[in-house]
């Protein structure tokens, strides 16, 4: 079977995640000079989606481990080595996304460029006190929808944003950087999408963790520069 790693905008929740465009990975390969578009293997079936790395720092390894493939959404390789790994961590901040291993792990990079690995995702930020809708059960999200599809999820879409000016708050005040992003509608979809997967998927947990699980996806692939213990991708 091998280990595959994946680059993904919906690392917890794939069934109800926003998926990266089809378009969106042809202006990668079509902006990256590394990158090769390669033909498709049945093209009368499927248009092309396998890519090739062409600045493999080792020649022998070059044919051998630089081939990704999307397909389903994310952006797909099996077995990479620590150079292609460095390579899709960089290709899945260009995507806006991240890079995720068979077990969860998250790979990104640092300031530095060095490849780092989050065994068990990111760590979890400080747990502050909850008040309001943070401290329902995840339940009343996804049964609230049945009965008003648009009111629901706007209320608690909306203790999340404060929640979220929160965080920033106590992070600027401890020097930290902050968790900023445009709130275009495309965004909100996804953000709204990930909330509701979360509580259908934990719904006896209070809503306050689903916001947290979101505010750590968008720490990750927004400001992917914390230390972390290096380690070398497993294999299987």
């Amino acid at each position: 079977m091998g280990y595959e790693v994946e680059i993904t905008r919906s690392p917890f929740f794939k069934p109800t995640g926003r998926r990266i465009p089809l378009e969106d990975w042809y202006a990668l390969v079509r902006r990256d000079e590394e990158l090769q578009l390669l033909p498709a293997s049945r093209p009368e079936r499927e248009p092309p989606l396998e890519a090739r790395w062409l600045a493999h720092p080792d020649p022998k390894a070059r044919f051998a481990t630089d081939e990704v493939r999307f397909e389903d959404g994310v952006v797909m390789t099996k077995n990479p080595d620590e150079h292609l790994c460095r390579k899709m961590a960089a290709m899945a901040r260009a995507l806006n996304a991240v890079l995720v291993g068979d077990d969860g792990e998250m790979y990104v990079l640092d300031e530095n460029g060095a490849l780092q690995v989050y065994a068990d995702g990111p760590p979890d930020p400080p747990q502050p006190l909850t008040y309001g809708l943070g401290i329902k059960p995840g339940r009343i999200l996804e049964d609230s929808i049945g009965r008003d599809a648009n009111a629901a999820p706007a209320h608690f879409y909306t203790w999340y944003l404060g929640f979220l000016s929160s965080f920033n708050q106590a992070r600027h005040g401890q020097g930290g950087t902050l968790i900023n992003y445009e709130l275009t509608k495309e965004r909100i979809a996804e953000d709204q999408a990930f909330l509701r997967g979360w509580c259908a998927e934990n719904r006896d947990k209070p809503f306050v963790q689903a916001a947290l699980a979101l505010i750590r996806m968008h720490d990750i692939r927004l400001t992917p520069d914390r230390p972390s213990p290096r380690i070398s991708p497993r294999r299987r």
